[in-house]
């Protein structure tokens, strides 16, 4: 299973290095991240979602973040509700993938409830702040300085 988990993450990155090829914004960079010319942010080509096959809480997001070392950098982050709308709200979008939404780094109390701003991953120019549970299942989309 983790073979063909490994299989299907390449296979996607080639697609995605293709799909990219021809942006004037973001740059494909050797070392499975993408840089994005607007916001001078470097992130993760693929999402948790295409590594792991599966979505994550947000305990689980902190931790995939913690543990990641793509490219070599172990310095990834969860990125603001803001730099996630910089590239699924903004044209040209970041290709689609599977993820509804992805976990932004603020999190706060909202009644009796421990919430996160999330960014679904919907391309489309109107960004309106979300919330979800932090025991919901979404998607990591990492960045580094």
């Amino acid at each position: 299973r983790r073979a063909q988990q490994q299989q299907q993450a390449a296979q996607l990155r080639n697609d995605l290095t293709r799909q990219l090829s021809s942006s004037p914004r973001y740059r494909v960079n050797s070392d499975g991240t993408f840089s994005d010319s607007t916001t001078g942010l470097t992130w993760n080509l693929l999402d948790s979602q295409q590594e792991l096959g599966g979505c994550l809480d947000y305990a689980s997001a902190q931790k995939y973040i913690q543990t990641l070392q793509t490219g070599g950098h172990d310095d990834w982050r969860l990125p603001t509700a803001s730099e996630l709308a910089a590239i699924c709200k903004q044209k040209p979008y970041f290709p689609k993938t599977d993820a509804e939404w992805y976990w932004s780094s603020e999190a706060y109390a909202r009644g009796y409830h421990n919430v996160v701003d999330v960014v679904t991953a919907k391309p489309e120019t109107v960004f309106q702040r979300q919330h979800r549970r932090q025991d919901e299942c979404g998607t990591v989309r990492a960045v580094r300085p």
